[in-house]
């Protein structure tokens, strides 16, 4: 264990022009700023870009689906009959049931987890180095359970898709 947090990082970004603005007691301020890629690195821009395009994909998935869990966890709560067994029948289906679930996890398993632990495959923890390389195609099958759930629960839950 390093002797100090390195604390919360972001992604990686692939390489390109960014632009940064501050805004600080009403005055903004802005720089643009260039990300070249290493020239010592094995893989292609268009592999950076993949892994980028991927991870930010992979986030907004699971904001939505922690979100779409909570509210599903809020419904089963008040519902009633049919719709009560309906509701938990899914959230057992996709490990999101508190109390139970895959793993036991009650909750914090399922396609959310799996989600959660892309991002540290991918940009590492600790002394646990990340990777650079494009997504696997498990890494892709996980992100696709990850949508499957979603559109289950979103249908559940009468929203569109």
């Amino acid at each position: 264990m390093p002797a100090h947090t390195i604390g919360a990082r972001g992604l990686y970004v692939a390489p390109g022009t960014f632009t940064v603005t501050m805004e600080v007691d009403g005055e903004k301020l802005s720089r643009s700023f260039a990300v070249r890629a290493d020239p010592n690195a094995m893989m292609t821009v268009a592999d950076q870009k993949a892994r980028e395009a991927f991870l930010l994909e992979a986030q907004d998935v699971q904001a939505k689906l922690t979100a779409a869990i909570a509210d599903l966890n809020t419904k089963r709560g008040s519902a009633t009959g049919a719709e009560a067994e309906k509701l938990n029948a899914l959230a057992q289906k996709l490990g999101v049931a508190g109390g139970g679930g895959r793993g036991g996890r009650g909750g914090r398993g399922g396609p959310a987890a799996a989600l959660g632990g892309l991002q540290g495959a991918f940009n590492g923890s600790g002394v646990r180095q990340g990777s650079l390389l494009p997504p696997t195609g498990t890494q892709r099958a996980i992100l696709a359970d990850a949508k499957r759930a979603l559109a289950e629960i979103n249908a559940a839950l009468g929203r569109k898709p």
